[in-house]
């Protein structure tokens, strides 16, 4: 039997972007309101990271630099579609 290793990753939770989605977390739920499921929690995890990944797509756009329109337009409808279901 394999033996299955959990890898420890330490995040420092004091960069700008872990401030952004402490967040953006806070903002949807407190928008939902009491008594997430850890559906919902997963959800809310889920849309934010795509959130904080377009805007660093946006970012990009907006500072002149090579982007994929592509792949943010997918991770747009994606987006939406997480955020249909969580209202």
């Amino acid at each position: 039997m394999a033996k299955h290793c959990k890898q420890e990753r330490k995040i420092d939770g004091r960069t700008a972007p872990a401030k952004r989605r402490r967040a953006l977390v806070a903002a949807y739920e407190a928008q939902i309101g009491s008594a997430l499921s850890p559906a919902t929690r997963s959800l809310i995890a889920r849309a934010v990271a795509i959130e904080i990944t377009l805007e660093g797509i946006e970012a990009d756009q907006i500072a002149g630099k090579p982007f994929d329109a592509e792949k943010h337009a997918r991770l747009a409808g994606s987006l939406a579609r997480l955020l249909d279901r969580l209202a």
